[in-house]
Protein backbone atom coordinates (compact mmCIF):
# COMPACT_ATOMS: atom_id res chain seq x y z
CA UNK A 1 0.00 0.00 0.00
CA UNK A 2 1.45 3.10 -0.87
CA UNK A 3 1.67 6.21 1.74
CA UNK A 4 0.48 8.82 1.77
CA UNK A 5 2.35 12.53 2.44
CA UNK A 6 -0.09 15.03 3.22
CA UNK A 7 0.71 18.03 6.31
CA UNK A 8 -2.55 17.11 7.90
CA UNK A 9 -2.20 14.34 10.37
CA UNK A 10 -6.16 13.70 10.21
CA UNK A 11 -6.25 13.76 6.40
CA UNK A 12 -3.22 10.82 6.59
CA UNK A 13 -5.38 8.64 9.07
CA UNK A 14 -8.33 8.62 7.38
CA UNK A 15 -6.31 7.76 4.15
CA UNK A 16 -4.81 5.25 5.54
CA UNK A 17 -7.74 3.49 7.36
CA UNK A 18 -10.38 3.91 4.57
CA UNK A 19 -9.40 0.84 2.58
CA UNK A 20 -10.05 -1.54 5.63
CA UNK A 21 -12.70 0.51 6.97
CA UNK A 22 -14.61 -0.15 3.08
CA UNK A 23 -13.59 -3.84 3.40
CA UNK A 24 -15.29 -4.34 6.72
CA UNK A 25 -18.43 -2.77 5.17
CA UNK A 26 -18.58 -4.62 2.37
CA UNK A 27 -17.85 -7.39 4.18
CA UNK A 28 -20.74 -6.64 6.98
CA UNK A 29 -23.14 -5.93 3.93
CA UNK A 30 -22.44 -8.90 2.10
CA UNK A 31 -23.08 -11.08 5.45
CA UNK A 32 -26.12 -9.11 5.49
CA UNK A 33 -27.77 -9.39 2.01
CA UNK A 34 -26.82 -13.06 2.40
CA UNK A 35 -28.69 -13.83 5.38
CA UNK A 36 -31.49 -11.80 4.11
CA UNK A 37 -32.11 -13.45 1.00
CA UNK A 38 -31.42 -17.09 1.15
CA UNK A 39 -32.65 -18.28 4.63
CA UNK A 40 -35.99 -20.15 4.88
CA UNK A 41 -39.02 -18.58 6.26
CA UNK A 42 -41.81 -19.98 7.37
CA UNK A 43 -43.61 -17.62 9.16
CA UNK A 44 -45.23 -14.02 7.81
CA UNK A 45 -43.02 -12.08 10.39
CA UNK A 46 -40.16 -13.59 8.45
CA UNK A 47 -38.18 -15.41 11.17
CA UNK A 48 -35.20 -17.43 9.62
CA UNK A 49 -35.71 -21.39 10.93
CA UNK A 50 -33.51 -23.85 11.22
CA UNK A 51 -31.96 -25.35 8.02
CA UNK A 52 -34.26 -26.14 5.13
CA UNK A 53 -34.84 -30.10 4.15
CA UNK A 54 -33.18 -31.28 1.16
CA UNK A 55 -36.60 -31.34 -0.78
CA UNK A 56 -37.32 -27.82 0.82
CA UNK A 57 -33.55 -26.38 -1.04
CA UNK A 58 -34.90 -28.26 -4.16
CA UNK A 59 -38.44 -26.36 -4.15
CA UNK A 60 -36.43 -23.41 -4.11
CA UNK A 61 -33.57 -23.91 -6.64
CA UNK A 62 -34.63 -22.11 -10.32
CA UNK A 63 -34.29 -25.84 -12.10
CA UNK A 64 -37.25 -26.52 -10.35
CA UNK A 65 -38.67 -23.09 -11.21
CA UNK A 66 -38.18 -23.77 -14.34
CA UNK A 67 -39.53 -27.70 -14.46
CA UNK A 68 -42.77 -26.04 -13.03
CA UNK A 69 -42.72 -23.17 -15.19
CA UNK A 70 -41.90 -26.22 -18.53
CA UNK A 71 -44.62 -28.23 -17.61
CA UNK A 72 -47.15 -25.31 -17.19
CA UNK A 73 -46.30 -24.12 -21.01
CA UNK A 74 -46.33 -27.87 -22.12
CA UNK A 75 -49.76 -28.02 -20.99
CA UNK A 76 -51.24 -24.69 -21.42
CA UNK A 77 -50.06 -24.83 -25.11
CA UNK A 78 -51.05 -28.52 -25.22
CA UNK A 79 -54.42 -28.12 -24.26
CA UNK A 80 -54.69 -25.08 -26.54
CA UNK A 81 -53.96 -27.47 -29.67
CA UNK A 82 -56.25 -29.96 -27.85
CA UNK A 83 -59.10 -27.59 -28.74
CA UNK A 84 -58.46 -26.45 -32.43
CA UNK A 85 -58.01 -29.98 -33.31
CA UNK A 86 -61.35 -30.84 -31.43
CA UNK A 87 -63.41 -28.25 -33.01
CA UNK A 88 -61.68 -29.29 -36.51
CA UNK A 89 -62.97 -32.51 -36.01
CA UNK A 90 -65.78 -31.70 -34.95
CA UNK A 91 -66.98 -30.15 -38.22
CA UNK A 92 -65.44 -32.57 -40.09
CA UNK A 93 -66.61 -35.81 -38.67
CA UNK A 94 -68.94 -35.86 -35.20
CA UNK A 95 -67.82 -39.54 -34.41
CA UNK A 96 -63.62 -39.32 -34.57
CA UNK A 97 -62.42 -38.55 -31.38
CA UNK A 98 -59.39 -37.18 -29.95
CA UNK A 99 -55.82 -39.70 -31.02
CA UNK A 100 -54.85 -41.82 -28.30
CA UNK A 101 -51.41 -40.65 -27.92
CA UNK A 102 -53.44 -36.87 -26.69
CA UNK A 103 -54.70 -38.50 -23.48
CA UNK A 104 -51.24 -40.61 -22.89
CA UNK A 105 -49.62 -37.22 -23.25
CA UNK A 106 -51.94 -35.53 -21.32
CA UNK A 107 -51.74 -38.06 -18.44
CA UNK A 108 -48.16 -37.73 -18.18
CA UNK A 109 -48.40 -33.78 -18.20
CA UNK A 110 -50.58 -33.96 -15.31
CA UNK A 111 -48.93 -36.64 -13.53
CA UNK A 112 -45.71 -34.43 -13.73
CA UNK A 113 -47.46 -31.70 -12.61
CA UNK A 114 -48.77 -33.38 -9.19
CA UNK A 115 -44.95 -33.96 -8.64
CA UNK A 116 -44.42 -30.40 -8.78
CA UNK A 117 -47.76 -30.46 -6.29
CA UNK A 118 -46.71 -32.70 -4.30
CA UNK A 119 -42.82 -31.78 -3.73
CA UNK A 120 -44.02 -28.51 -2.65
CA UNK A 121 -46.74 -29.53 -0.40
CA UNK A 122 -44.12 -31.45 1.56
CA UNK A 123 -41.57 -28.73 1.13
CA UNK A 124 -43.78 -25.60 2.19
CA UNK A 125 -46.58 -28.21 4.76
CA UNK A 126 -48.88 -25.23 6.28
CA UNK A 127 -46.52 -22.53 4.19
CA UNK A 128 -48.24 -24.35 0.95
CA UNK A 129 -51.79 -22.59 2.29
CA UNK A 130 -50.78 -19.99 4.05
CA UNK A 131 -47.30 -18.29 2.60
CA UNK A 132 -47.48 -15.75 -0.51
CA UNK A 133 -48.04 -17.80 -2.87
CA UNK A 134 -51.12 -19.45 -0.98
CA UNK A 135 -53.64 -18.15 -4.16
CA UNK A 136 -51.56 -19.85 -7.05
CA UNK A 137 -51.09 -22.63 -4.50
CA UNK A 138 -54.39 -23.27 -4.07
CA UNK A 139 -54.99 -23.40 -7.94
CA UNK A 140 -52.44 -25.44 -8.76
CA UNK A 141 -53.90 -28.25 -6.64
CA UNK A 142 -57.75 -27.36 -7.19
CA UNK A 143 -56.42 -28.19 -11.23
CA UNK A 144 -54.08 -30.85 -10.24
CA UNK A 145 -57.65 -32.60 -8.90
CA UNK A 146 -59.46 -31.69 -11.85
CA UNK A 147 -57.48 -33.13 -14.15
CA UNK A 148 -56.82 -36.43 -11.97
CA UNK A 149 -60.81 -36.65 -12.25
CA UNK A 150 -61.06 -36.14 -16.08
CA UNK A 151 -58.44 -38.42 -16.92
Amino acid sequence: MSETHTSDPISSVVVENYPKEWTQHMRNAGAQFLDDNTSFRTSRTHEPTAKPSLLAQMVQHVGFQWFSTTIIVTSTIFEGYLADSGMRQTLVSPEQGDPEWTMTFAASLAILFGIEVICRLYAYRKLYFTGPDRLWNVYSLCWLLAAGRLH
